[in-house]
């Protein structure tokens, strides 16, 4: 995936029907996130697409999004843990952990104004 493009959204996905501008018009300070699994084996979870604030560190909503998907794993049988690693990727590139969501927002957006993360997971202690 090139740097700035839209992930392909392939497979059981359909594309996020959100307009990136209109968010962001209405939502001041608020970046329009969609975050997708980066491939079939990882664990989905039921929540996709986030309004973040502009200036929240990478590494906070890495956080977030790992707390969502160790609460959903545990409900169901793809129980992982908290000894998995969480990789959160903007393009083909993992951010450094102070990046500004705004800032990755400037660099890595869509042509429709909307921020597209992947994460991948995996079993870092057994």
């Amino acid at each position: 995936m090139a740097i700035g493009s839209t992930p392909d959204h392939s497979g059981s996905f359909s594309p996020p029907s959100l307009e990136g501008s209109d968010i962001y018009e209405r939502f001041l300070n608020r970046i329009p996130v969609v975050c997708l699994p980066r491939n079939k084996t990882t664990v989905r979870i039921n929540r996709s697409k986030f309004l973040v604030p502009a200036n929240m560190m990478y590494a906070e909503f890495k956080y977030i999004l790992q707390k969502h998907i160790v609460a959903e794993s545990t409900a169901n049988s793809e129980y992982i843990g908290k000894n998995a690693t969480l990789y959160l990727y903007v393009g083909d590139v993992v951010p450094v952990s102070q990046a500004a969501i705004g800032d990755l927002f400037r660099k890595y957006r869509s042509p429709e104004g909307i921020l597209y993360m992947t994460y991948a997971n995996e079993n870092s202690l057994g």
